[in-house]
């Protein structure tokens, strides 16, 4: 029983850790204070232990010996890295869900895009956060491959963990965001599978002429996006 006890506590202690970083309250290169933790939870060390691997092994915090557990700030090629990921297994899973999305989810896709538009038509961004990951879930959530679906969610949350305190929500790229969103159910529409995957991958999800984009959101120098791609481009000559 101490080890079923053990296991529940140790997922209460992963969704209450994910909660905290995702309303920025545990911040990237801060200290998680165990005891603080302990006591708020009435939990022991096992539990908490076990959590703190689960979330190393997921590349969320690193454990340094004799100084503790520390949220990882993850560098700046390694985010565009989990994008790339994230866009091709998300692009894969909308190919699968392809007729059940037209059948199941576009009149909900078409409300959030309808109430979005007009938020940003009075340049109102204040949504388009929470809306934008509302719109991909219902297309994630037709897809038939679990294991695919279960993929894609692994690796949107590795993006997303580090939270809306951290992006820079900027009107414009929104306006092409969901101008893409409204393409996108256009395909689900009139198109086909591999039309939707091709538009996903590449067009929604890929960097090219997006950048700035990239350099804005994750509040790096301008540039940086074109650096980082003409030297992955070099390596392979």
């Amino acid at each position: 029983m101490e080890l079923i006890r053990n296991e529940s506590m140790r997922k209460q202690l992963y969704a209450f850790i994910k909660e905290k970083l995702n309303s920025g309250e545990i911040r990237r290169g801060e200290a998680i204070n165990q005891k603080e933790i302990l006591e708020t939870l009435g939990i022991s060390k096992t539990p908490f232990r076990d959590c703190m691997i689960q979330l190393e092994a997921e590349g969320i915090v690193s454990i340094i010996p004799c100084k503790g557990v520390v949220v990882r700030d993850r560098p700046f090629e390694e985010l565009i890295e989990l994008n790339e990921i994230a866009g091709s297994l998300e692009s894969s899973a909308l190919e699968a869900a392809f007729y059940s999305i037209r059948d199941n989810a576009l009149e909900g896709m078409t409300s959030i895009v309808n109430e979005v538009s007009s938020m940003l038509d009075n340049d109102d961004t204040s949504m388009c956060y929470a809306k934008n990951i509302d719109f991909h879930m219902l297309m994630i959530n037709e897809c038939p491959n679990q294991a695919l679906k279960a993929a894609v969610l692994k690796y949107r949350d590795l993006i997303l963990d580090f939270p809306a305190k951290d992006l820079n929500i900027n009107l414009k790229w929104e306006r092409i965001f969901w101008r893409e969103h409204k393409q996108m159910i256009d395909i689900i529409k009139d198109g086909d599978p591999k039309s939707l995957f091709d538009f996903s991958k590449y067009i929604h999800w890929g960097w090219e002429d997006k950048e700035e984009y990239f350099d804005e959101l994750y509040l790096v120098k301008f540039g940086t996006m074109k650096k980082y791609m003409a030297s992955r481009y070099e390596r392979r000559f």
